[in-house]
């Protein structure tokens, strides 16, 4: 895929292949009744299956396990749909698949419909995955006739033996309100024995509570934390910041984060603090933001050297922040000393702290992370400088 001509040469000596055998090679990997289709063909079947439990769970009452479950099955559908996509793109004319991208997922019905038309001249045998593909791309909802006789409880029993652990995890958190069904009852029981992690703690947690509990009797000494791993993930996922993170990532965030309550007269951290290395994402009660300048003139700074007035950006003293905001996150990424105080008000605020260490030494060393909160963050400050552009 867009190797220069001589390295293509270069590897076809050292493994003598001739290039005549080559591309008869490709012509098998790439025809319609090639490997590459095969794949294609499975990834979007996979794709079909997510939208049709997707529109399942949607349809069941909103419950924080099942909104966290609905977000995983949507961005793991997309990602099989790029999985096609890319795949497509092998086996095809790549860089004519790559420039019709933009149309496939256009809103504009007849943009679709030319670019699909496009996407079979460029990839033999995309035609025949056009039919299931188009609704995909169009984000269009199941037709009552599509959606098949599957209810809630059969759709977790089939995530629950999904390959993906996230999806089996969140699957188990949004059955054990129903785990007095046998065929869930079992599968949750399974869980417990998971390979991954998260599956394995998720349904000890839940077993645990006396709701859910396969049996009676009591529960283990000593008190439990107040949120497990992925309910931590459900809340990270909430935060703007956080929010564009795969669920591996969320994971990690989650198992960094430490559950914390901070009563009046303590603060969250102090102006000029040079030792609180943390950032901290407020669960709920509401903060105080008690600067002088802060944030904003830190904001201010980048685009002081366009010649712009930054004594027009807000100093938000007094900004009250409530759950889902998340504080002292600059600090952390560029290692500055605290240069606000945020303070509980009218009552003790739930905290996740999230130390700086663990969070630059895990999650930023990862380019998929640092280019989604840089993205985020970029937006922030430019809703922190909209004062200046509106005052120029």
């Amino acid at each position: 895929r867009g190797a220069p001509e001589s390295e293509i040469d270069e590897l076809r000596r050292a493994f003598g292949v001739e290039p005549e055998e080559h591309a008869r090679a490709l012509e098998r990997l790439r025809g319609a009744a090639g490997p590459l289709l095969g794949r294609a063909r499975r990834q979007l079947d996979r794709a079909v299956e997510l939208r049709r439990a997707l529109t399942v769970i949607g349809s069941t009452e909103p419950s924080a396990a099942r909104v966290f479950l609905r977000s995983l099955l949507a961005k793991a559908r997309d990602e099989a749909v790029d999985r096609v996509l890319e795949l497509l793109e092998i086996a095809g004319d790549g860089p004519m698949i790559q420039a019709l991208r933009r149309r496939l997922v256009s809103g504009d019905a007849a943009q679709r419909t030319i670019a699909l038309e496009l996407l079979g001249a460029a990839c033999p045998g995309a035609s025949e995955l056009t039919p299931d593909l188009e609704p995909l791309l169009a984000r269009r909802p199941l037709a009552p006739d599509q959606r098949g006789d599957a209810g809630e409880e059969e759709t977790l029993t089939s995530l629950l033996g999904s390959s993906d652990p996230y999806l089996r995890a969140a699957a188990v958190w949004a059955a054990s309100p129903l785990a007095e069904v046998e065929a869930l009852r079992d599968a949750i029981a399974r869980a417990r024995d998971d390979e991954h992690p998260l599956v394995r703690e998720t349904a000890a947690w839940f077993a645990r509570r006396p709701e859910v509990a396969a049996e009676s009797g009591s529960l283990p000494p000593g008190p439990p934390r107040a949120l497990s791993t992925i309910e931590t993930m459900h809340l990270l996922h909430a935060v703007p910041l956080f929010s564009g993170l795969d669920p591996e990532d969320l994971h990690e965030l989650a198992l960094y984060a430490i559950e914390e309550t901070i009563a009046p007269p303590q603060a969250i951290f102090e102006q000029g603090d040079a030792d609180s290395d943390a950032l901290f994402v407020i669960l709920s009660g509401r903060a105080v933001v008690d600067r002088a300048g802060g944030a904003a003139d830190r904001a201010a700074s980048a685009v002081a050297a366009n010649g712009v007035s930054t004594e027009t950006v807000p100093a938000r003293r007094g900004e009250v922040l409530g759950p889902g905001a998340v504080v002292g996150e600059l600090s952390v990424l560029d290692g500055s000393r605290r240069d606000v105080t945020v303070r509980p008000q009218g009552g003790p605020v739930r905290v996740l702290r999230i130390p700086g260490p663990s969070f630059r030494g895990g999650l930023l060393r990862r380019t998929r992370v640092t280019e989604w909160l840089l993205g985020a963050l970029a937006g922030r400050i430019r809703r922190l400088t909209e004062p200046l552009d509106r005052d120029r």
